[in-house]
């Protein structure tokens, strides 16, 4: 399994979009493989290019922010703060398959959104 971060303390350089298009494409070239895109930055871009850009992405954040519990990286980490104890396995619900939302893009390209809600979370 390969992994790779896209991480720059920086702000405008371009991490969103690099990830947007590292993951679509590799997904799209990797049919067979399952690719994971964990978004833990609170603006939330490159979930939202994800789902489907401007509008679309944004709507669609707000409304996987807007279920009980959110299916956000913050509910996932909401969820684990709560009860430390419960088996780890619960973080598959937080799972989006984005093709659900936003049918440009591979079947195979799943998402754990990013949320406003880590700001207060890292506080």
């Amino acid at each position: 399994m390969a992994v790779y971060a896209v991480w720059n303390n920086k702000g405008g350089v371009g991490k969103s979009y690099l990830t947007f298009q590292v993951a679509s494409e590799y997904a799209r070239t990797h049919p067979n493989q399952r690719v994971l895109v964990l978004d833990l930055c609170p603006q939330a871009n490159s979930s939202s290019m994800i789902l489907g850009g401007i509008e679309a992405g944004e709507a669609a954040i707000e409304q996987l922010s807007g279920m009980t519990p959110p299916r956000t990286i913050a509910g996932y980490i909401n969820d684990r703060i709560v009860s430390p104890y419960v088996d780890t396995h619960s973080g598959a619900s937080y799972l989006t398959q984005a093709r659900t939302i936003n049918n440009a893009v591979p079947a195979n390209l799943y998402l754990i959104c990013g949320d406003e809600e880590l700001e207060m979370q890292a506080s």
